[in-house]
């Protein structure tokens, strides 16, 4: 090797230089030294790493990593570049919480669980990786975005909405999604029609308190302007879902607004 310049002045060094780095066997497994990402690039210090992070954030105040956890930390260490793993830890700023809260027994390790974090998207991707590894059971991954998301929405919404709004996606969205997800996975354009017809659903209720309405006053030339208006069918199904519910707007024969089957059934 050149003093100066760092070059290499012999064929030996030169072949050296040039040489691939030796690979694992072929049936060396992920924990092998020289699994590599990146040829040359050994992980034995990377992995290692990764592994004091996994047992500091999954401890489950015993020192030791939680046991329903422990399938979640063996495919993270497990991964051919443990980089990625480390960066997705400590890059997201809510995920540390997020894995601690399971392991030590603050929310329950569950869909429902995982449903009550504040942050859907971080999740719904932790979501994945426990079902990938068995630590969860599988549904659909289009119905648990949703159902994260929709959820998200309501806590956001005043209390009398987010009661008829809660009601239309438990009662009429969720069901028809899960019995779609039975013949074949949902695709994400099944989701962005659900989130569509419930963002609807938002708004005309929103209309309707800056006009101090309620859905049960509501004529039926007023539910035909805002079809119109919206020209769009997610529009119409949380219309269709009230007027064939105990909701509001079966039309009312004498001046045309809306009210509920049940004040329809009730005594004078």
């Amino acid at each position: 090797m050149h003093p100066s310049t760092g070059v290499a002045t012999c064929a030996a060094e030169r072949r050296h230089c040039g040489r691939r780095p030796r690979r694992p066997p072929a049936d060396a497994g992920p924990h092998h030294p020289l699994v590599t990402d990146y040829p040359g690039r050994p992980f034995i210090r990377t992995r290692a790493r990764l592994q004091r992070t996994l047992t500091e954030l999954l401890d489950d105040g015993t020192g030791r990593v939680h046991p329903a956890l422990q399938p979640l930390a063996d495919s993270l260490l497990a991964m051919p570049k443990p980089d990625r793993a480390l960066n997705w830890l400590h890059n997201n700023p809510r995920l540390p919480g997020y894995l601690q809260a399971p392991a030590r027994g603050e929310v329950p390790l569950t869909h429902d669980g995982l449903h009550s974090l504040d942050s859907w998207r971080t999740a719904a991707h932790l979501r994945d990786l426990l079902m990938a590894c068995g630590t969860l059971p599988p549904v659909d991954r289009q119905i648990m975005l949703f159902e994260g998301w929709s959820r998200q929405r309501l806590a956001a919404r005043p209390d009398d909405h987010s009661r008829l709004l809660r009601q239309f996606a438990t009662w009429h969205q969720l069901p028809q999604l899960h019995a779609a997800a039975r013949h074949a996975p949902l695709s994400p354009g099944a989701r962005n029609y659900a989130a569509e017809a419930f963002g609807q659903a938002e708004q005309l209720l929103a209309r309707l308190d800056r006009h101090t309405l309620s859905l049960a006053a509501l004529s039926q030339g007023e539910l035909d302007r805002w079809d119109v208006e919206r020209g769009n069918r997610a529009a119409q199904v949380f219309l269709r879902w009230a007027q064939t519910t105990s909701r509001p707007c079966t039309r009312n024969r004498g001046n045309g607004s809306c009210r509920s089957r049940s004040a329809r059934r009730r005594p004078a």
